[in-house]
């Protein structure tokens, strides 16, 4: 066994390797309803969406950034702010 002869089988591997990874992630999903649950929480988010237009309640922007801006805390500094603000309300009611 040459040089030529190991590249392909190492080569010839991983091409195999990523193949049946991709069937199996693809069965995993399948099997799970990944996929069907994303395309559900899409459709939920619009319509939850919509309903908060609806009653006049301001909605940020959708952005791939979500993520980051909740390990970030700038998602719960928001819900604190309104916590804060719903105290204050019912004290004024008292």
């Amino acid at each position: 066994m040459d040089g030529g002869d190991l590249a392909l089988i190492i080569i010839g591997s991983i091409i195999v390797a990523v193949v049946v990874f991709l069937l199996c992630r693809e069965l995993m999903c399948w099997y799970y309803k990944i996929n069907k649950l994303v395309g559900l929480m899409e459709k939920q988010n619009k319509l939850l969406t919509q309903l908060l237009i609806h009653h006049g309640v301001e909605v940020a922007e959708e952005s791939d950034d979500s993520e980051e801006e909740a390990e970030n805390g700038e998602i719960d500094e928001a819900e604190d702010d309104d916590d804060e603000d719903a105290g204050e309300d019912e004290e004024e009611d008292e």
